[in-house]
C-alpha cells in the first residue's frame, strides 16, 4: 500500500479525505498515522460513526515505530521509562561531575537528564568519539648532556655543578 501524505489549509477537509480513503480500503487493513493521543481517538470515533469499526488502525507515530519494528522481527528488550531513569540516576552516581556536580544533586535532576538522552535519541545525535587526554603531542625535551648549561648534565644556563 503506498504512502499517501494529504496537506492543505485549516478547515480544508482534509480529515474527510483521509478517512473517505480510509474506509475504501478497509479489505488492505490500513494504518492511519497521526500525532496525537487525541488525533487517535478523534479518528476512531470518526471512523466508528461512518461503519468502519474493524480492518483500519489508527497510531501515534511512537506506535508506528513498534508496528514496523515487531512486522520485521525486532526483538531487542526496549527499556521503559521508569528503567531508563534509574539507568540515568546510577550512571549520575558514577560518574565524577564537576561542572554539573551541583545541579546533579538537586531532585529532578535524573528525570531531566533522562528526557535530554531521550531527546537526543529522537533528534538521532551521536555521542562524540571519545577525546584523548592530550590532543597535542608533548614538546621533545632534549637528553640529558645536551642541555644548554657549561657541565651538559642540567638544564639551567647558570650551572652550580662542579
Amino acid at each position: 500500500m503506498p504512502l499517501r501524505l494529504v496537506t492543505g489549509p485549516a478547515n480544508a477537509a482534509k480529515a474527510g479525505e483521509v478517512l473517505g480513503g480510509l474506509r475504501a480500503r478497509l479489505d488492505d487493513e490500513p494504518i492511519l498515522v497521526v500525532p496525537t493521543l487525541g488525533d487517535v481517538e478523534h479518528a476512531q470515533r470518526e471512523l466508528a460513526e461512518r461503519g468502519a469499526v474493524f480492518g483500519a488502525r489508527v497510531l501515534r507515530f511512537k506506535w508506528l515505530f513498534e508496528e514496523i519494528a515487531a512486522r520485521v522481527g525486532y526483538g531487542q528488550p526496549v527499556a521503559s521509562d521508569f528503567q531508563r531513569e534509574l539507568i540515568v540516576e546510577e550512571a549520575v552516581r558514577r560518574t565524577d561531575l564537576r561542572v554539573l556536580a551541583e545541579s546533579a544533586s538537586q531532585p529532578g535532576f535524573t528525570r531531566a537528564a533522562a528526557r535530554f538522552v531521550t531527546e537526543l535519541g529522537r533528534t538521532r545525535v551521536d555521542p562524540p568519539r571519545p577525546i584523548p587526554r592530550r590532543r597535542y603531542p608533548r614538546p621533545r625535551r632534549p637528553r640529558r648532556g645536551t642541555g644548554p648549561s657549561p657541565c651538559g648534565r642540567c638544564r639551567r644556563t647558570t650551572c652550580r655543578s662542579p
